[in-house]
């Protein structure tokens, strides 16, 4: 029965011209819409893979602001965190020997690369990631917490270098941008007064 209406089908096809124009019509109409969700799909595709850096680094941009939230909170647990993630073993440097200076909080993921004493002067350098703005406003604040006397010496999109004057140190802070991340340096010398 069903081999009848086959070839029934197959009959009316063969013998009628409009028929053949209407399943000719049919399958490339088919085809086009097939191609059109191919191309809607692709081009979807490649409109969120283009917004997708944007949303990440807008996500990463707050991440540091997080982060210090949480290191006034629970001092430590950034760095605790850090230490579990996966893939993080292997980006994570330690100290230097050293110490750090002023009791100056570092900004969360740096670490001290260099720490030196020469004549009565110390300095350290830390480096990490972070953006430039952020780590520059984190130490600024850190050191005006303190309420000793700000110079500022030097700014541009950068790099930064600060003056404080403390009542037994002058202090010297300079921030730079470096490759793949920010280096800080702070200079203690003996107190030697503010020029004016």
């Amino acid at each position: 029965m069903g081999n009848q209406w086959l070839y029934l089908g197959a009959q009316a096809v063969r013998h009628s011209r409009k028929l053949k124009i209407a399943l000719i019509a049919g399958a490339a109409l088919l085809v086009l819409l097939i191609g059109l969700a191919v191309w809607a799909a692709v081009a979807l595709l490649g409109w969120l893979g283009g917004q997708a850096p944007s949303a990440w680094e807008a996500v990463k941009g707050q991440a540091p602001a997080v982060s210090q939230k949480i290191e006034e909170v629970a001092p430590g647990a950034v760095q605790a965190v850090e230490r579990w993630l996966p893939g993080k073993a292997e980006a994570t440097k330690t100290d230097v020997a050293g110490e750090d200076l002023a009791g100056i909080a570092r900004y969360p993921g740096q670490v001290r690369v260099r720490y030196a004493v020469e004549d009565a002067a110390r300095s350290v350098v830390f480096a990490g990631p972070g953006p430039f703005r952020a780590v520059a406003d984190h130490y600024a604040a850190r050191f005006l917490e303190k309420g000793w006397k700000h110079r500022l010496l030097y700014a541009d999109g950068k790099e930064e270098r600060h003056e404080y004057q403390a009542p037994a140190a002058r202090y010297e802070l300079h921030i730079r941008q470096a490759d793949g991340g920010v280096t800080v340096t702070i200079r203690e010398a003996p107190g030697a007064a503010h020029p004016k």
